[in-house]
């Protein structure tokens, strides 16, 4: 072997102590690249953005002479100042190394540096955007909600910029919009439907913001139902059909009324005070009452004053009195002053050819039988129609249709008799308790029975004096038995006036039929008033049900309020009486939290402002 020259031997040395000082500073060097010079390049990457808090991925590249370094280690660095801060040490494997930043929400610079190699990378920027949004909530259905975002980038206000609004879909976001900013801000009006969306925004870096959920709940409910009336007693178009079927009277009432008893009681002819217009329904101060016929005005107190021709008779109230003036027809009289009185009594001419009929304006009806009484209660005109209990007054109560008479139903026309009869004559018997009320009436009305369903339909002449209502008239008469003087009424099982409810109709359900009376106000339970499951009204071939089934509404705002809560977006029945009627109905917040509330079904009847209890489903709209 030839011997090594000078110039040789040198360079092999300094190879040897180049390879020795890279080894201690952690280089490690395949033999070709040592064999020579040695020049080092370190590139980083990973520039971007992230959210607040959010990591992001930096990597560097280490070569030397072009070649990946087998085995290292460098420096993570970011500037602070004008100075580098040393982040933490990345290794490097197969001339490659990752090390995962976060920076402040100010942002940070950073780059690999090797200190041995005593070379540093390129700067990388780790932007932070700051995407705050707000205006999450419930609106409900059809209604905007405006959502707001601030935009700041490294802890700046964005002068001017703009961000894409998304909305969730499944698992996917999809653009709603595209939002301006301007100094840091943007809103955006958003109009999600049922049962809402979740937003973001997003920049173009595909940085996102947390995410916003807008709820929606319905702005109404629909109300779907059947029946109707309170539920308790005798179903009108029940009886009906049990008629059509060949049921008679004494079966259609004790079905009804279960364990009482269909029964005969004298007939004293007693006259009851039905209230046409008055306190606490009216407001008026005065009004007028019109005869077609000669009349006489009666007062409280001293002489009665005789017209002899049709008139108007105009009231008011003056303190606790009243005062009248009268005009007749034929103008022979304009304007007679009456003496103020604490009482004013009409009367006219009831039966033969020389009959005629009195007209309160305001009143529902028209009155041919009996008298009218005028006084003043609670500052407002009052007027009462006093007629015979078992013939005037039962003519001209209106909770029937007539009609049914010729159809089938006059044997349910007699039951709905009996018990308008029986209801009037215990309300009769109570008011003329002595210990209740002196007068025989009751002071809040002057009267013992109202003229509407607070007590009983009454319309006076304009029901009994139809031809139509022929069937109707004839029905009271059968169910008075003149030669005895006696009247068929309904008896509990002590031999007393039994209550006696009614109402139009039963729902249409499965099992449904009439209520108990507890269930329906409350009040402790009669034996005779208890649940009858109806399997005739809507039988096949029974007669056309009108309330069938209906339709109401409530507002968003109406249903929230009945059930306290902040907004609702489900209602359902969750319990029923025995009959069907709504017991218990809960509603689903759109937070989906419950609350359940329970009613008496007349209590439901009058908060839902529907037509009965036998409530179906409340869908929101």
């Amino acid at each position: 072997m030839p011997p090594l020259s000078r110039r040789s031997t040198t360079t092999a040395l300094l190879t040897s102590l180049l390879t020795l000082v890279l080894a201690l500073g952690g280089i490690s060097l395949g033999a070709s690249t040592a064999a020579a010079a040695t020049t080092y390049t370190l590139a980083a990457s990973g520039a971007g953005w992230v959210a607040p808090g959010g990591a992001r991925t930096l990597t560097v590249t280490f070569l030397a002479n072009g070649a990946k370094v087998a085995s290292s280690s460098v420096s993570l660095q970011y500037k602070s100042g004008s100075s580098w801060v040393s982040a933490g040490t990345v290794k490097i494997a197969a001339g490659t190394g990752t090390v995962a930043v976060k920076p402040p929400t100010t942002g940070r610079t950073y780059r690999f540096y090797s200190t041995a190699a005593k070379v540093g990378s390129n700067a990388v920027a780790v932007n932070v955007a700051t995407i705050t949004p707000s205006g999450a909530g419930t609106v409900t259905e059809g209604s905007s909600r405006t959502l707001s975002v601030t935009y700041l980038a490294n802890g700046a206000a964005v002068a001017s910029s703009s961000l894409t609004l998304q909305y969730k879909n499944g698992t996917t976001w999809v653009k709603a919009a595209t939002v301006k900013i301007t100094a840091g801000k943007g809103t955006v009006a958003v109009k999600p439907p049922l049962p809402g969306l979740t937003y973001r925004f997003v920049n173009a870096a595909n940085v996102a913001s947390a995410s916003v959920l807008v709820r929606v709940v319905p702005a109404t409910f629909s109300i779907a139902g059947s029946g109707a009336g309170h539920g308790a007693g005798m179903s009108q178009y029940g009886a009906y059909a049990l008629a059509k079927q060949g049921k008679t009277t004494a079966q259609i009432l004790g079905t009804y009324y279960t364990g009482a008893k269909v029964d005969t009681a004298n007939n004293p002819w007693t006259t009851i005070a039905v209230q046409v217009l008055g306190y606490p329904a009216d407001a008026r101060t005065s009004t007028t009452i019109h005869v077609d016929g000669p009349f006489t005005l009666a007062p409280a107190i001293g002489t009665s004053t005789a017209f002899a021709s049709a008139g108007t008779v105009t009231t008011s109230v003056s303190a606790s009195n009243v005062t009248a003036t009268v005009t007749l027809d034929d103008g022979s009289v304009t304007n007679k002053a009456v003496s103020a009185t604490t009482r004013l009594r009409v009367t006219w001419t009831t039966t033969g050819s020389a009959a005629a009929t009195a007209t309160v304006a305001g009143a529902q009806g028209t009155y041919r039988y009996g008298t009218l009484d005028v006084t003043s209660l609670q500052g407002r005109i009052n007027v009462a129609n006093n007629v015979i209990l078992n013939s005037e007054y039962l003519y001209g109560i209106d909770e029937m249709p007539a009609s049914w008479g010729t159809t089938g139903g006059q044997e349910a026309l007699k039951a709905q008799v009996v018990a308008t009869r029986t209801y009037a004559i215990r309300k009769l018997n109570d008011d003329k308790n002595v210990k209740k009320y002196p007068g025989g009436l009751d002071p809040a009305c002057n009267c013992n029975v109202f003229d509407d369903t607070r007590s009983q339909n009454y319309t006076g002449w304009k029901k009994a004096g139809l031809t139509a209502n022929a069937p109707w008239v004839q029905a009271v008469d059968q169910t008075r038995d003149d030669s005895q003087n006696t009247v068929t009424v309904v008896h509990d099982a002590a031999g007393a006036f039994a209550e006696t409810p009614y109402f139009a109709s039963t729902g249409k359900g499965t099992g449904w039929g009439t209520a108990n009376n507890a269930d329906v106000w409350g009040t402790a339970q009669l034996p005779y008033l208890v649940s009858v499951a109806d399997t005739w009204t809507f039988a096949s071939g029974a007669p056309t049900d009108p309330y069938a089934s209906w339709t109401d509404s409530l507002t968003q705002a109406q249903v929230k309020t009945l059930f306290a809560v902040a907004d609702v977006k489900a209602v359902t029945v969750t319990a029923r009486y025995p009959g069907g009627l709504v017991k218990t109905l809960t509603a689903t917040t759109s937070t989906g939290a419950t609350k359940a509330v329970t009613k008496t079904a007349e209590a439901w009847r009058s908060a839902l402002g529907v037509q009965s209890g036998w409530v179906v489903k409340l869908t929101g709209q």
